[in-house]
């Protein structure tokens, strides 16, 4: 198995039977922030800063509200993923819902 990076992230997942990649985009869906007040708003899901790094498989999204960050490991036929989450504002967070567009025929 083969991984591909570029700077706007992971750009391809091959093997011996072709690419399995869609979409490699890491895309943050929803994020609730919780105001002063103590009700939730909306938080921003759209990266200010994306930055790749291929030679370490990491690709690390940077928002106004703290910073995403998944690194990639491909092991024999399998592809390892971990992601972190970490909340840089002083407001509390709900759980990030967050959308990783790989094809369902990746996981058969």
């Amino acid at each position: 198995m083969k991984v591909a990076l570029s700077r706007a992230g992971l750009e391809s997942i091959a093997h011996q039977t072709g690419e399995f990649l869609h979409d490699g985009k890491i895309k943050v869906s929803s994020l609730k922030l919780r105001r002063w007040d103590g009700r939730s708003a909306d938080g921003p899901v759209t990266p200010r800063i994306v930055r790749a790094n291929e030679e370490a498989g990491t690709v690390t999204q940077t928002y106004d509200w703290g910073v995403v960050h998944c690194s990639y490991s491909a092991v024999e036929n399998r592809l390892d993923m971990i992601v972190t989450v970490r909340n840089e504002s002083p407001r509390a967070s709900t759980p990030v819902t967050a959308q990783f567009f790989l094809p369902a025929t990746f996981f058969c």
